[in-house]
């Protein structure tokens, strides 16, 4: 089913279970004080979060430069007081679509970590993959997309081992830094992109709105220890290129 008609269908039961049901079901004294917003920040306990991006992206901000510009831009946004953090979305949730510096750190996370990746695509009977001068059939395979692998590809993104927040919000074509939208693959594109990606993104800007200027961010592990050397054997991308012969 096309993304959007799925997403209009979606909206369509959410919207009639909205109407069928009675102020008594929906209300407790638990929740009532609860707004969207409430919501979203207990979401970010599911899905893209649990598989560690926040603990990976966390890893990265904790650099002073990144941090300090992360925290002016909350502050001119949200206010200087960080215990407003919350209310401000609340009263003006437009404010969230304005943290275009945020974005950009929380996209480069998901560039170097991508919460997937790999994606599976079916093989076209006249559809070949080229590699070392061979043509590999795709049908009647499936196909295997790293995303992980294409997300690193100095030839598509500049200095592609480096943690580079700044890539995302150059918009010309002609800067090395650009990135073409087809490029940024963390939520997939095509027929399995990911239909939660725009909420997904918000919680994340949200979750550093609310966290960033009220911790410090530090390694629990020194460079060098066992447990650093298989944390960093973790996060390195697999081979950009790999084929297989078909049995």
């Amino acid at each position: 089913m096309h993304g959007r008609a799925l997403d209009r269908y979606v909206g369509r039961l959410v919207d009639r279970k909205v109407v069928e049901t009675t102020d008594e079901e929906t209300t407790s004294d638990d929740d009532k004080d609860y707004s969207p917003t409430d919501y979203a920040i207990h979401a970010n306990r599911r899905n893209i979060n649990s598989q560690g991006v926040v603990e990976k992206e966390t890893r990265e901000i904790s650099h002073g430069i990144i941090v300090k510009r992360l925290r002016e831009e909350h502050d001119a946004l949200f206010g200087k007081d960080p215990k407003n953090a919350a209310d401000t979305p609340r009263a003006e949730p437009h404010l969230v679509s304005e943290l275009s510096y945020t974005l950009a750190v929380v996209k480069e996370a998901l560039r170097m970590w991508p919460p997937t990746g790999v994606s599976l695509r079916h093989g076209l009977k006249d559809y070949t993959i080229e590699q070392s001068g061979e043509e590999w059939p795709t049908a009647p395979f499936a196909v295997l997309v790293n995303n992980c692998a294409t997300m690193r590809r100095s030839d598509i993104f500049k200095n592609s081992d480096r943690f580079y927040q700044e890539r995302f919000l150059v918009r010309d074509e002609n800067d090395p830094y650009f990135v073409p939208s087809i490029a940024f693959r963390a939520f997939e594109k095509g027929p399995r992109n990911c239909l939660g990606q725009t909420l997904a993104l918000m919680q994340l800007k949200i979750t550093l709105v609310m966290t960033v200027r009220r911790f410090e961010f530090v390694p629990a592990y020194d460079e060098g220890t066992y447990i650093m050397t298989c944390i960093r054997h973790w996060m390195s991308p697999p081979s950009p290129r790999r084929a297989c012969r078909p049995m």
